[in-house]
């Protein structure tokens, strides 16, 4: 039996952390009986729940039986946080609290299948972020459609027909996130496979570049992630793109620019995991952007 230490201070940047437990170099699971540990949980974030979400689920596939311990901390805000999202219910069938709820700043986790993607974002990401901002559905048509090509690529690149994503709304921060992951074959493989031998790192800078796509079914519309990179000076979020032992952020920096910057991380992590971080003080929407370029 395998004891998997759930992290301290889970986020996107520890999803490693978790994943180099479970997964060997070979690509397989190290073990087939697993207990994740909650106890020394402090902290998770949206983006490290959907990790957890996607690396069980990952899990299962492969036929490993997996347990929870030390998961019955009320006191614990990260439990009751996993437990508002319905993280135990889903797990275990019942809730850590009897008065366990789903959040109105947040959309809880869930595997959404390709067929249902755009449903959901037409229906249920864009009221909800609508509400939550008080901006209209139109100023997210880019947003829109770059979490639609993330999914399809995500997809794509991975050997099922699911992916996870969350949503969270920080009211103090005036910040929304949307994290998106699976465990497919990865980006870098994907880019490797066209564009011949780069590091992990440098595949994924690779991917951003403006007319490199990984296209590979039709229902990928092979615009690539160099649109996401627009979307980001123009807009003014942030993304974060994780895939095997490479990382890329990319931060606007003024005047429709941004930047980017690649790194490596100490483990590897299995498909693609990317975060979209939305300032709402400074973002600036489709048709806000459209009166700016428009007006003289």
């Amino acid at each position: 039996m395998l004891i998997v230490q759930v992290p301290r201070q889970f986020t996107i940047y520890k999803s490693t952390d978790l994943t180099s437990q479970i997964i060997g170099q070979n690509g397989y699971p190290i073990d087939q009986e697993m207990t994740f540990d909650f106890a020394n949980l402090s902290w998770i974030d949206g983006g490290g729940l959907t990790v957890l979400e996607n690396a069980l689920s990952w899990l299962r596939v492969n036929n490993v039986k997996t347990w929870f311990n030390n998961h019955s901390r009320r006191s614990s805000s990260a439990i009751c946080y996993l437990d508002d999202c319905g993280f135990f219910r889903n797990h275990t069938g019942e809730p850590i609290r009897s008065s366990a709820k789903c959040r109105g700043t947040t959309l809880a986790c869930r595997k959404i299948e390709h067929t249902d993607c755009h449903q959901w974002l037409d229906y249920t990401f864009l009221p909800w972020i609508s509400g939550s901002t008080g901006i209209q559905q139109g100023a997210f048509a880019s947003l829109r459609t770059c979490i639609s090509e993330v999914f399809n690529n995500t997809l794509d690149h991975s050997n099922f027909e699911s992916g996870f994503v969350h949503v969270q709304f920080y009211p103090n921060r005036n910040e929304i996130r949307v994290t998106l992951s699976d465990f497919g074959r990865g980006i870098p493989n994907s880019i490797r496979e066209r564009y011949g031998q780069l590091d992990d790192a440098e595949a994924i800078l690779r991917a951003t570049e403006e007319g490199v796509s990984a296209k590979s079914t039709p229902r990928n519309q092979g615009i690539g992630l160099s649109y996401l990179m627009s979307c980001i000076g123009r807009t003014k979020m942030s993304v974060a793109i994780i895939s095997y032992a490479g990382r890329l952020t990319c931060f606007p920096t003024g005047n429709n620019l941004f930047t980017r910057h690649k790194s490596y991380l100490d483990s590897y992590y299995p498909g693609t995991l990317i975060e979209f971080s939305i300032d709402v003080r400074n973002f600036i929407g489709d048709e806000i952007a459209e009166e700016e370029e428009y007006s003289w």
